[in-house]
């Protein structure tokens, strides 16, 4: 039976580097809107210069839009589930690794259930940390423009 556990530890670890490229995706999903956006609003801008009065026309301005990291929106509530979801997979790969050695599956779930949080914890850690890369590149490119 061992083949067969470490098979499927072997699946659960590579569905949890899937999670990570996902995480990754979420990441430059949201990072790419808020490039678009502060792109519109440059234009945006420009149009509020020429023509007096449209500043009440826009419902964003470039010091209103919100963070690349803001906490309940869409990205952030899937890069959570996604990194629930890692943990879980992550957790499950733990246990059949845990078995394949003859370990007992009390120790088994325990190592698991700790390994899964600080998988959970890893996953949106990394998530926060390419939101941060962008907005250091991001600041520094602007003072750059100056």
């Amino acid at each position: 039976m061992p083949p067969v556990y470490l098979a499927f530890a072997g699946l659960f670890l590579l569905l949890t580097a899937l999670g990570a490229l996902t995480i990754a995706q979420l990441a430059r999903l949201r990072v790419a809107w808020r490039d678009a956006a502060l792109a519109m609003n440059q234009i945006k801008e420009y149009y509020i210069k020429q023509n007096g009065g449209l500043d009440d026309a826009f419902a964003w301005q470039t010091d209103t839009l919100p963070k690349a990291d803001k906490p309940y929106s869409i990205a952030n509530l899937m890069a959570v589930e996604v990194a629930l979801l890692g943990a879980i997979t992550f957790g499950v790969s733990v246990i059949f690794l845990l078995s394949s050695l003859g370990i007992p599956l009390t120790w088994g779930v325990l190592a698991s259930v700790i390994f899964a949080i600080g998988c959970f914890v890893a996953f949106f850690t990394f998530y926060k940390h390419l939101l941060a890369l962008h907005k250091d590149k991001s600041s520094t490119e602007s003072e750059g423009a100056k």
